[in-house]
């Protein structure tokens, strides 16, 4: 080509490049690292103009930006060219985000302006990293020496996923002895580290690793590498300081003291001085203690420790300590002081709200109207931590005040902002308030709660068939008359309309009769121009019965009622405790010479003793237990179990040096929107939740204080009312041998950890998906708190695991019948409410041959065995509508097994029997001895005068048998 074309053919295409770039829009800049943090504003600069100054500087919900994954925000221009963003909740943990330019900033520009289709802005919140681990040194009940190791991650992880990916080495010597204590998702994650035979954790170097796929709790991000730390063991013969912190919890300001090892508290209060010199309260920690106080924000306080502080090891610490700390400012917060939602209309309209290091709020106020609360209800919860969630209740009511505040001008109470909503607008009307506080800066820092201003006090009182609706005044406590009552349905809709009575008192009689197809979710009161209402669904609004006897009496597999008692429950170590136990049949029938089984429990769940005994002619048993005088205090438990270790009944006892206790113990079973789940049985692969309250008596919260909880699943019966004599027992194989084992292997779980700083524990049980199928199975959980002398106070609470939707039951058979006749079996299929359902049941007819070989034992001696051999002789599904009938004709004599499987399930409820008919029998029908003697069964286990009896001769072979 030609020199003289080539040079204007380049210059064309720069041309061309130049104008084509000054007709697109894009991002110039950001002024923002690719790793942001959780909480932050997004600043972005374009290449050119995008809006008008009438836009500056005012939010705006236009999406300019499109971030992905989504993420609620709102964005201000700072300039035509600058935009920042503000998130209306923190950025997801550990995830990588990608934004776009949005069709909405091509609004003004002029024709022929196009976004830069290719340009994508990647970001992301810091991925999940192991920053750093304490070690310390601490002993648990039995006084062993225990390692206990703190991991700190900057997010929370799966305590059951690090677990299989957790390695330690010491030196090069691989460590198995370790446990994870922690079983809730969290930042740190507490292991434990026991020694073995000759082995010394002290004074030595570790080092850690996780491999690859450690789940971060709140995303779906898992490490793609492993993480490893490496830290050398405190001196356990050497008591030392390892740091001085000055933090916030629950915003109030605490110096953490770690230590390597515990202290008890009477060492502390002995050699701990505070400089300046003021109150102060020392709350133990495994790994220091925390000194709590009124310390003031940017001030120094030093901390003198004396050198003749010592360890719980004995060790001592050597040296005086003395440092100095500064409380540095306060991370900004925003925080309603309680989630409402009832305020008295005839007391003042204040809120307590926390407002730390944000100079300027905003307040809004919405108006929910009443043919709206059910469905705010449904959409916005308050009770789950609102301030991290976009707040929407415009879509249900309207702004009727908005304004921006000093926060200095806010009446300051203690250490928390005073709101009035004494505005003209919420004077009148009927309905719900909704408040938003948020900072107008950064929109993530935002409180939120809902409030019902009225002078009517509700109480529901819900049975079978009835609903009670009790109306009271709150300022006079009396009852309210002529109040309309509404019940409002599910669908929104009033199904019922009554007045109260001169009590106060507005009755609907048979509501659930009436209306079968409505689920009452609202009640609503109008008082003259005061309303109120009660959201039936709300946790808040429900009396929990966690403290209370509630279940009433519940049938077990045995058929037996057992009372158990003794002189008194309250007895000190080193009495004896006299037990009486009392069984009776339905219709109060006497048992006698019926085994049965008593377990008496430590308070903290494990077994002190079991024993066997005999009911006697009056179905009656005693024994005595003597308690040592080193006996443990607390509560222990005494058990009755009859046939198959059915559990029948138990006794609290308690056992007590006649001291007051010093903690008040609360265990509550929890769902993760935090209702109880008594009224909602467990299923396989739910998780059981339990919150343990622990408060010192007149006093503050018992913090820190050492706890044990232990879970266990007992195996109980389902039993319908309507069915009494049907069999809905569940049973699976065990062995090669097929027998029927209507038992299973059931979880137990012990934990050990510490209440935090508001004397507060959670723990979580996993329900394994291997119980699937099982039936109907009793959870148990077993708490015990430790107090600073080691004394222990206990609490018990149980739920039902329901492991099927649908129970089927077999009709009560003969255990002995004859071949060549057919045997109907009475079959129905329920659900957990004990109503009939449909089921498709797969049924298989087994038949126990028995075969009889001359073995050799390890001594050379031969001997008769008898084998068992399952063969399965018939398999089948039809239909269960209900209630049916399956008709089996048993052609040969011996052992049969009816089975009854649910689809895909691998247990059953089965009825087993033995056939026989002269002349139909066979030298595999029934098992021998293995010594070769000859067995004789009887038909019925005892006789009268005139009746005929049938006997069958079980042999080792063919042999003519004499008879007398």
């Amino acid at each position: 080509m030609n020199a003289r074309l080539l040079f204007p053919l380049i210059i064309g295409l720069l041309l061309l490049s130049t104008c084509s770039h000054k007709n697109l829009l894009e991002i110039s800049q950001t002024h923002f690292k690719p790793e942001i943090d959780t909480q932050t504003n997004l600043r972005f600069s374009f290449n050119r103009p995008v809006v008008g100054d009438s836009l500056l500087n005012v939010w705006d919900t236009t999406a300019y930006l499109l971030i992905e994954p989504q993420i609620p925000g709102k964005f201000k221009w700072l300039s035509p060219q600058e935009v920042i963003f503000s998130p209306l909740k923190s950025f997801a943990p550990s995830t990588l985000y990608q934004a776009r330019l949005s069709p909405a900033l091509l609004r003004g520009q002029a024709k022929g302006i196009a976004l830069n289709p290719s340009q994508k802005i990647a970001f992301h919140t810091p991925y999940l990293n192991l920053e750093k681990a304490e070690a310390f040194w601490s002993q648990d009940e039995r006084r062993t020496h225990q390692l206990r190791i703190n991991l700190f991650f900057n997010y929370k992880v799966l305590p059951e996923g690090l677990w299989s990916r957790l390695k330690i080495q010491l030196g090069n010597q691989a460590l198995d002895n370790v446990r994870v204590l922690s079983q809730e998702p969290a930042e740190v994650i507490e292991l434990v580290l026991e020694e073995g035979p000759g082995q010394s954790l002290s004074n030595q170097p570790l080092s850690l690793r996780l491999d690859p796929g450690l789940q971060c709790a709140e995303s779906n991000y898992a490490t793609p590498e492993s993480l490893g730390i490496s830290l050398e063991t405190p001196n356990r013969d050497q008591l030392s300081i390892e740091g001085l912190f000055a933090e916030y919890e629950q915003y109030q300001p605490q110096i953490r003291v770690r230590t390597n090892q515990s202290v008890p508290l009477e060492e502390i209060q002995a050699h701990l001085k505070i400089v300046p010199e003021m109150m102060y309260e020392v709350q133990l920690r495994e790994d220091g203690f925390i000194i709590k106080g009124g310390f003031q924000d940017n001030k120094g306080y030093t901390v003198r420790i004396d050198k003749a502080m010592q360890g719980v090891f004995g060790a001592g610490l050597g040296s005086h300590y003395e440092e100095t700390v500064v409380f540095g400012s306060k991370q900004p917060v925003i925080s309603f002081l309680t989630k409402g939602p009832y305020l008295s209309s005839q007391g003042s309209r204040n809120l307590g709200i926390r407002i730390s290091n944000v100079p300027r709020v905003n307040i809004k106020v919405y108006r929910i109207y009443e043919n709206n609360l059910l469905h705010f209800l449904r959409n916005v919860n308050f009770y789950d931590n609102m301030s991290e969630y976009a707040f929407e209740a415009d879509r249900f009511g309207d702004v009727i005040h908005e304004g921006e505040y000093e926060t200095k001008s806010l009446p300051l109470v203690n250490d928390y902002r005073v709101i009035s909503l004494d505005y003209p607008e919420m004077q009148t009307g009927r309905g719900l308030f909704a408040i938003r506080v948020s900072s107008p800066e950064d929109l993530w820092l935002n409180s939120n709660t809902m409030v019902s201003f009225s002078d009517i006090g509700l109480i529901a009182r819900e049975t079978d068939e009835d609903l009670l609706v009790f109306v009271n005044s709150l300022q006079q406590a009396r009852p309210l008359s002529n109040s309309k009552v509404n019940l409002v349905s599910q669908s929104n809709q009033i199904i019922a309309s009554v007045n109260t009575n001169e009590e106060g008192v507005a009755l609907f009689p048979q509501i659930k009769k009436k209306h079968p197809q409505a689920d009452i979710q609202l009640v609503t009161v109008q008082n003259g121009t005061d309303f109120n209402f009660l959201h039936l669904e709300s946790y808040q609004s429900k009396v929990a019965t966690d403290r209370f006897e509630t279940g009433g009496y519940y049938p077990n597999a045995a058929d037996y009622m057992a009372f158990l008692y003794s002189e008194r429950t309250l007895y000190r170590p080193g009495e004896t405790i006299p037990l009486n136990v009392i069984v009776r049949k339905p219709a109060w029938k006497t048992p006698a010479n019926v085994p049965i089984k008593l377990k008496f429990k430590l308070p903290n769940g494990k077994d002190l003793l079991t024993q066997r005994g005999l009911l006697d002619a009056h179905g009656a048993f005693q024994t005595s237990i003597s308690l040592p005088p080193s006996a443990l205090t607390g509560t222990y438990q005494a058990e009755v179990f009859g046939l198959n270790d059915v559990f029948l009944a138990s006794l609290p006892i308690s056992v007590e040096e006649f001291m007051p206790d010093r903690i008040r113990l609360a265990l509550k079973l929890l769902e993760p929107d935090y209702r109880t789940v008594r009224k909602s049985p467990l299923r396989p692969n739910d998780s059981v939740r339990v919150q343990l309250k622990a408060q010192n008596l007149f006093g503050p919260p018992a913090a820190n204080r050492n706890y044990e909880m232990n879970f266990y699943l007992q195996k109980q019966n389902f039993q319908a009312k309507a069915y009494p004599d049907y069999n809905f027992e569940v049973g699976t194989e065990s062995g090669e041998d097929g027998l029927t084992n209507p038992f299973y292997e059931l979880e137990s779980i012990s934990l050990e950890g510490q209440t935090d700083g508001q004397g507060l524990a959670y723990q979580s049980f996993a329900i394994q998906q291997k119980y699937e199928n099982l039936g109907l199975l009793r959870g148990n959980v077993y708490a015990t708190v430790f107090d600073e002398t080691g004394r222990s106070v206990s609490r018990q609470t149980s739920f039902d695991v329901q492991t099927q939707s649908t129970f089927v039951g077999v009709k009560s058979q003969e255990s002995y019948v004859s071949t060549n006749r057919p045997i109907s079996f009475g079959l129905v299929a329920l659900n957990s409410q004990e109503q009939p359902a449909n089921a498709d049941v797969r049924v298989e007819v087994i038949r126990y041959k028995w075969q009889t070989v001359l073995e050799r034992d390890y001594g050379d001696r031969y001997r008769y065995v008898s084998k068992q051999k399952v063969e399965k002789i018939k398999e089948e599904t039809f239909r269960l509508n209900g209630t049916s009938t399956y008709t089996f004709t048993p052609q040969i004599s011996g052992d049969y097994e009816v089975r009854w499987y649910l689809p895909n399930a691998q247990t059953f409820v089965a009825h087993r029997f033995y056939a026989y008919g002269y002349a139909y029998s066979e030298n595999v029908s029934f098992p021998v001895s293995k010594d070769g003697q000859v067995d004789i069964k009887l038909d019925q286990e005892s006789y009268q005068p005139g009746q005929m009896a049938q006997v069958l001769f079980t042999c080792p072979f063919m042999v003519v048998c004499w008879l007398r």
